[in-house]
């Protein structure tokens, strides 16, 4: 079976902060790269402004850390950011996520996503603070 690193993407500073350490350490280890995002379903904001988002924060990673990987990108509508995340971590060797810090003394510390996957998520993670 193919081990990858998935990485949680939006259009945020940690999010990109786990982006550019998830490029860095998927070239380390010489895996592929699943970039996840995951939104609501919105008329203002749709498949083709997602990848669009998701193609241009990467590009932006990519270049800091001057990595050649060019990651798969998988957007998904309609769904909790948590749950996706907690169920790609079953098939990889290491989940990367951003925290924001909103909410409780936790969700401070890590964010409320970040918090669900560290607890529920079926490998390790990383949670990169910006």
């Amino acid at each position: 079976m193919t081990q990858r690193i998935v990485v949680g993407v939006d259009d945020t500073e940690g999010a990109r902060a786990a982006i550019a350490w998830a490029l860095r350490e998927a070239d380390l280890r010489g895996e592929p790269l699943e970039a996840v995002h995951v939104w609501v379903e919105d008329a203002a904001y749709d498949e083709v402004a997602a990848e669009a988002m998701m193609t241009r924060v990467i590009a932006e990673a990519r270049a800091r850390t001057e990595s050649l990987l060019d990651p798969t990108l998988t957007a998904v509508v309609g769904e909790s950011t948590r749950h996706v995340l907690v169920e790609a971590s079953a098939t990889a060797d290491l989940l990367v996520i951003g925290a924001r810090g909103h909410g409780s003394f936790v969700d401070r510390m890590l964010g409320s996503v970040s918090s669900a996957c560290v607890h529920h998520a079926h490998c390790p993670v990383v949670v990169v603070r910006t």
